[in-house]
């Protein structure tokens, strides 16, 4: 494995890429479900989490190179927001269905 002193930086933005990517997909997913059941306080609450985390991504993927050197503390604090948004989502839609009633 090669080694060099901008490898770790370019692994970290690779990882933060990839969890942008997934909180893209998770928040896709979520979206239909809510439009599925029909709920619109849930749906609402699923397309503000899917709102977030495009602007986690937009944050995250870098444009241009020289965009990889901007805060790295931004792009985190992005990232985080963006999963604590979309836990937060999961766990109103797991309550939301535990609490329905289904045919």
């Amino acid at each position: 494995m090669t080694t060099g002193p901008g490898l770790p930086a370019e692994r970290t933005a690779l990882a933060w890429q990839r969890t942008a990517v997934a909180e893209l997909v998770l928040s896709a997913f979520v979206v239909l479900v809510a439009a599925r059941r029909g709920s619109p306080a849930l749906l609402a609450l699923a397309a503000a989490a899917a709102a977030v985390a495009v602007a986690a991504a937009l944050a995250v993927i870098p444009r241009s190179a020289g965009r990889r050197h901007e805060s790295v503390h931004a792009r985190l604090v992005a990232v985080a927001l963006a999963t604590t948004v979309l836990g937060l989502v999961a766990a109103a839609a797991a309550v939301g269905s535990a609490g329905a009633h289904h045919p």
